[in-house]
């Protein structure tokens, strides 16, 4: 009964989260410098370097908040529309045979809002 997410918005869910298939893609950008072989042996790769500067550790912090703001935006959406969950819940033929019968409880502008 809840609304989901595909992929999914949370990182405890079983199948790959929308945040962990961003820091896999930003990550991997990264590990392709390994790709590029160092012209003087014996110093850090070319991945660990530019992954070490701060303008790449800024950009990818910016990723990481702007996921996290999308993840929570995303949260409270979910919750707004628990508020409708009866429309997928409830079964609709009953329902449809309550209001029919003049059973069914009026809408009202706050059950709707």
């Amino acid at each position: 009964g809840m609304v989901q997410y595909h992929p999914p918005i949370d990182k405890a869910s079983a199948d790959t989260s929308v945040q962990e298939m961003v820091y896999n893609w930003v990550t991997q950008m990264v590990e392709y410098c390994e790709l590029i072989p160092r012209l003087i042996p014996d110093q850090a790769s070319y991945a660990k370097v530019i992954g070490s500067t701060p303008e790449i550790e800024s950009i990818v912090n910016k990723i990481q908040a702007v996921m996290e703001d999308n993840h929570q935006s995303c949260q409270q959406l979910q919750e707004h529309f628990m508020k409708y969950s009866y429309l997928w819940k409830d079964d609709a033929h009953h329902v449809f045979s309550q209001f029919i019968n003049g059973r069914s409880l009026p809408l009202t502008v706050q059950s709707i809002e």
